[in-house]
């Protein structure tokens, strides 16, 4: 069980809810931390093949994932999809044919979970069809916003609009 322990002789004035949630994120950090360097000691093959098919890697403090982010063909996203594959990575859903862009995470016991999120770089438009739609048009109205006093040592009167410097 991790204990967390606070100060008792803080003073009144410090926000406690917030200091528990960055000893809370601290706590975090240094746990992923640690799951971050096994999962590349344990898979060192794999880290290297990303870094020779030029697969930038983050390691994320948010939530712990390390995430891919790529661009390419059918091919560069097979390489990739191969390699997480061969060191034992589960994918929560595949790519759908047809589609430009996928992203999934993928899972392993005892390892750092990734999120890969690819594009595809050659995609193309191309017409198959026409209709005609009814649509609705919109438009942002907002209401009158409330008048603000500026503090009288910040108004500075201006005589001739023309003596502006610039």
């Amino acid at each position: 069980m991790n204990a967390v322990s606070v100060d008792v002789n803080m003073p009144e004035h410090l926000p406690a809810k917030t200091m528990l949630k960055l000893v809370e994120q601290a706590q975090k950090v240094k746990r992923w931390s640690a799951l971050f360097q096994e999962s590349v000691k344990k898979r060192l093959s794999l880290f290297r093949r990303l870094e020779e098919l030029d697969i930038d890697v983050t390691f994320s403090m948010t939530d712990g994932d390390v995430n891919i982010n790529f661009t390419g063909d059918g091919d560069r996203l097979g390489a990739v999809w191969g390699e997480l594959r061969k060191a034992g990575w589960e994918p929560v859903s595949r790519p759908e044919k047809g589609k430009s862009t996928f992203y999934t995470h993928w899972h392993q016991d005892d390892l750092c979970s990734f999120w890969m999120q690819f594009s595809s770089s050659v995609c193309r438009r191309v017409k198959v069809g026409s209709k005609m739609v009814e649509q609705d048009i919109y438009e942002i109205q907002c209401g009158e916003l409330p008048t603000l006093d500026a503090p009288k040592a910040d108004l500075v009167a201006v005589e001739d609009a023309n003596d502006i410097p610039f």
